[in-house]
């Protein structure tokens, strides 16, 4: 009924799996995250469907969670037709009436755009940071949620005439000096 309704309306793959790592619950769409279309996951093992290196992972995190009773997050790459891809998948222990683990359960997410846009976003500053530093311009990092400074350059504080970029975040921070 309901359940059914989110494991096949969500945007993220949901799955469950025995003690024997079989996949006994799939939802309609791991062949857009996991590159296999549900009917080749369900009633098979990892084993029988991924390499055997991940395979290995991810009975490795399914022991961890079956063994600890604890919800454990992880983040891997998995090659599929179209290249590798980079997801994040949280497994968790499904208890039976009697709160025994009787299955593990896992909410798995294709995480590919967002690590792509991060690492040309951490480019792009690195590369913004290194023309500031050979304009030889000063530029600093204001957080307006808690109204301070919290990083500056080296050239602000030159052009300050502070012994430290430190000194400066001080200051500008504390409001004590109108710079």
């Amino acid at each position: 009924g309901r359940m059914r309704a989110i494991i096949d309306n969500a945007p993220v793959h949901i799955s469950m799996k025995d003690f024997d790592s079989r996949h006994i619950v799939i939802g309609p769409n791991s062949e857009t995250i996991l590159g296999y279309p549900s009917e080749k996951v369900l009633n098979r093992t990892s084993h029988e469907i991924f390499s055997k290196e991940e395979a290995d992972f991810f009975a490795a995190h399914d022991r961890v969670v079956r063994e600890s009773g604890r919800t454990v997050a992880m983040e891997n790459e998995i090659a599929l037709p179209d290249g590798i891809h980079t997801i994040n998948t949280i497994r968790f222990p499904i208890r039976d009436a009697a709160g025994e683990i009787s299955a593990i359960g896992a909410i798995t997410d294709d995480i590919t755009d967002r690590k792509r846009a991060e690492a040309a976003l951490r480019e792009r500053e690195t590369l913004l940071a290194h023309a500031a530093d050979i304009a030889g311009l000063g530029h600093w990092v204001w957080d307006d949620l808690e109204d301070k400074c919290i990083l500056c350059s080296d050239q602000v504080a030159d052009i300050y005439g502070l012994s430290s970029p430190a000194e400066y975040v001080e200051i500008a921070t504390s409001h004590e000096a109108d710079l």
